[in-house]
């Protein structure tokens, strides 16, 4: 992995923690370690076998003689190495030290995960509220206009349209992307996507309608439910989307797995599986990355009551497209177990590749 892009030109013995959404991603938090002894500790530090790698925002670099390494640290404040699956072996104290420091990062990196009923009384309407897209780190300012069960906002000026559609690859689209919105002086996680629909209300501002902004908890206007690929973008944009995934029931997680193929965010897959080593991980990664879009056929129904048991299988009806080729309809079943701690976690996805499960 290349050094993060804040690392880059500091000086040549040095160590700093980087935390950002995704591998990808150029809005990063970056500081040097307050700590000396840590470049040695990883020098005289032993190397055994991870087994299975962490998902994790937050890296460490290390610059010495004039080479850098780079190493993912798990939210225990471990080290491991990505490319040869290794754990480092470090004193206890100086992993206290890493989690402590990264903890304190992902605060200032993240948005408050806030419910969509505190979240309307904070940001009245007519008020005006600054986004900042948590992979680009580009902002714009909007306005919210309306909006009972999520919020329906503009860009202000022209200006802040052409910012917006930057982050879109100059192009509208209905993908969610996590956003951080800045509203006096607090920071609220959130999701929105980019199509221009429906009502306006700012003239001039080159923004032909509205668009929509979720936050944790909030419904469509026209379902009243919760949409999966926002409430994932939400808790992306809190730092907190391990967490979420864990949480969820089995119909809840194939939706959820779902909508993070639809948005092409490969590098959270990882999150669905016990280990992002196993072959069926792997496997599956292989027949992800062509698509450029898996939708559910029927949107199903939320399930309110608790999962039992420790496995289960649950179908899905959904369109795929490739790039070049026409949306095909796909049946595919979701095979999912209970892990040591009673998390969802899936053991496979049949019917990618050839729709028969």
């Amino acid at each position: 992995m290349e050094p993060p892009a804040a690392a880059r030109g500091r000086p040549a013995d040095s160590a700093f923690l980087t935390v950002k959404s995704s591998p990808s991603a150029s809005y990063e938090t970056t500081g040097e370690l307050p700590f000396k002894g840590l470049k040695k500790a990883i020098a005289e530090a032993d190397r055994v076998h991870a087994g299975a790698l962490p998902y994790t925002d937050r890296y460490l670099t290390i610059r010495s003689g004039g080479q850098s390494s780079v190493w993912q640290v798990g939210r225990d404040g471990r080290l491991y190495n990505a490319e040869s699956g290794e754990r480092l072996q470090l004193a206890g104290e100086w992993t206290d030290k890493l989690k402590q420091y990264a903890d304190e990062m992902s605060r200032k990196h993240y948005g408050e995960l806030v419910d969509w009923t505190e979240a309307r009384q904070a940001i009245s309407v007519k008020s005006t509220v600054t986004l900042i897209d948590l992979e680009t780190g580009l902002s714009f300012r909007a306005q919210r206009r309306a909006g009972r069960h999520h919020a329906d906002a503009q860009p202000v000026t022209k200006e802040d349209t052409k910012v917006m559609k930057q982050i879109y690859n100059d192009k509208w689209s209905w993908k969610r992307r996590a956003v951080l919105i800045r509203h006096g002086d607090r920071l609220y996680a959130a999701s929105m996507h980019g199509m221009p629909h429906g009502g306006d209300g700012i003239p001039d501002n080159g923004f032909s309608g509205h668009f929509c902004i979720h936050f944790r908890n909030s419904t469509t206007h026209g379902s009243k439910a919760r949409d999966p690929e926002h409430q994932l973008m939400v808790h992306k944009a809190s730092g907190r989307l391990e967490e979420y995934v864990r949480s969820l029931g089995p119909q809840e997680l194939a939706d959820a797995f779902i909508a993070a193929v639809h948005l092409q965010q490969h590098h959270m897959l990882g999150l669905f599986f016990k280990s992002s080593r196993s072959p069926e991980y792997v496997r599956l990664m292989e027949e992800v990355r062509p698509l450029i879009s898996l939708r559910p056929i029927q949107q199903k129904k939320e399930i309110s009551q608790e999962a039992t048991g420790w496995a289960a299988e649950i179908p899905a009806e959904v369109q795929i497209e490739r790039a070049g080729r026409k949306a095909v309809r796909h049946k595919l079943l979701f095979r999912m177990h209970r892990d040591a701690a009673g998390s969802w976690v899936l053991a496979g996805v049949e019917g990618l590749a050839n729709g028969k499960p």
